[in-house]
């Protein structure tokens, strides 16, 4: 464990999970610095941690339209890939909190399929937990220049459902600030159906702005890309630089779906049905 979390939450949360794990021959062997995330995520509160674990492992093995054939090479994530970016802008903010941005790059919804959308979201924003889960708190900036209703005439409910119940549950990041900016007219019409799976917590740190003047309040001008009149890069080299971070990872994300998973043949206690929107940290 890195030198900044060995306090003693960390360490004997660290020892309390563990131990706990012992007796879980259903989920993957995890190590100490997994466990820390998850601590870290539940700001040290092991219950909790144990809880998020459970829905986790859980959840991605349940999930697998989401977290199988997850190859960054497949035909149908590179097409995703050339319609949309996801990036980690270099710079924190004051507050030490990690920034992930993302937009649609290529605007023409005739190849936009929503569920390929996700998946490579959600490969994304698990990079991104595997880089800077430990951070104190972390922000998403969704950009919505060019989207259209014809992109959300492609959403699909349950892939919606399903990626909100990931991030919002299970994902060990601690999210401070949701951004929507360039907000599109019809967000009415977005958030009508988004909505219903949010919880209050998750409203409560969602910003919209019609332009990048009020999101700055929130996030210093010098964290943004370049075409927004920051010093984190320009989009392109952005988007270049992450994608070959997915590249040079795929073996490692192509053998997490052998062994991230549950073993429900070894589980001692009958899980309760997954009920979305109910679960809370």
């Amino acid at each position: 464990m890195e030198n900044r979390d060995r306090n003693s939450d960390g360490e004997s949360g660290v020892i309390t999970i563990m131990n706990w794990l012992t007796n879980q021959p259903h989920l993957p062997k995890l190590s100490e610095n997994d466990a820390l995330l998850f601590l870290h995520c539940n700001y040290y509160d092991a219950e909790a941690a144990k809880k998020t674990i459970e829905e986790y492992y859980t959840f991605r093995t349940n999930c697998t339209d989401l977290f199988t054939n997850r190859d960054i090479e497949d035909p149908d994530i590179q097409i995703a890939l050339k319609l949309s970016m996801f990036t980690v802008l270099p710079k924190s903010t004051p507050e030490g909190y990690r920034i992930a941005y993302c937009r649609l790059i290529d605007t023409d919804t005739t190849n936009y399929v929503y569920l390929h959308n996700v998946k490579l979201l959600v490969l994304c924003l698990d990079l991104w937990m595997k880089e800077e889960a430990l951070a104190p708190g972390h922000i998403i900036i969704f950009d919505m220049d060019g989207m259209s209703l014809s992109h959300v005439a492609k959403l699909k409910l349950s892939v919606l459902r399903n990626y909100i119940y990931y991030t919002q549950e299970t994902l060990p990041i601690r999210l401070k600030q949701l951004h929507f900016l360039n907000v599109v007219p019809f967000i009415d019409k977005v958030m009508f159906v988004v909505k219903p799976f949010l919880q209050k917590k998750v409203l409560d740190v969602i910003h919209m702005h019609t332009n990048k003047d009020s999101m700055l309040e929130y996030v210093p001008e010098e964290c943004l890309p370049e075409e927004y009149g920051g010093k984190a890069g320009t989009l392109d080299y952005l988007r270049e630089s992450f994608y070959q971070k997915l590249v040079d990872r795929r073996i490692e994300f192509l053998d997490e779906e052998k062994v991230n998973i549950v073993d429900n043949k070894k589980r001692i206690q009958v899980p309760k049905p997954f009920m979305f929107g109910l679960f809370g940290r």
